[in-house]
């Protein structure tokens, strides 16, 4: 539903507000500005005009906000991989070694795998994968979650090699955007 959509845009620029919160702010921003302007200047349309574009700011920070959240996230996904490589080497399994993401990952991911780490009490790790995956809601994080998901059916030698495979390919795109 759309109020699903809008409730997951919100939750991935990391404002942790409901929409009808959002549009709380939003048209406050917008009445309150334009009461004042116009006690000062007694014009309508002065007054209107810069409480609109006060009313849209909001939504304008929010959405860069959200942007720079994802390709911080995209960013570190490679350290957060061989963070997990080097816990499943050190005899953790995958479950362990995302769980401990949450206190020593990289900072973007910290709060994804906090909720992991909560969501794993209550939900099997494939679910609890899939809230994730849900959140996050970006391609790139998307095709690292799916595979995550299919490493927590496989043995630790086969997630080895399927992490360090991860690892390398995400590398090379992020270094294929950057060029």
């Amino acid at each position: 539903t759309k109020r699903e959509q809008r409730q997951s845009w919100l939750n991935q620029s990391g404002l942790g507000v409901t929409p009808g919160q959002f549009w709380a702010i939003s048209i406050g921003a917008g009445i309150s500005s334009f009461t004042a302007l116009f006690l000062i200047t007694q014009v309508f349309i002065v007054s209107v005009i810069p409480a609109i574009l006060l009313g849209a700011l909001p939504k304008s920070y929010l959405t860069k906000k959200r942007a720079k959240l994802i390709d911080d996230r995209t960013r570190v996904w490679p350290d957060a991989l061989r963070t997990l490589i080097a816990g499943i080497a050190s005899s953790q399994s995958l479950h362990q070694a995302m769980k401990s993401l949450g206190d020593s990952g990289p900072i973007p991911l910290r709060p994804v795998f906090k909720k992991y780490a909560r969501l794993t009490q209550a939900l099997d790790q494939k679910s609890a994968l899939e809230v994730i995956k849900e959140d996050l809601a970006d391609p790139k994080s998307d095709r690292i979650i799916e595979i995550l998901i299919s490493a927590t059916e496989a043995g630790p030698g086969v997630v080895l090699d399927i992490l360090r495979d991860l690892a390398s390919s995400t590398t090379k795109d992020l270094q294929l955007a950057d060029h």
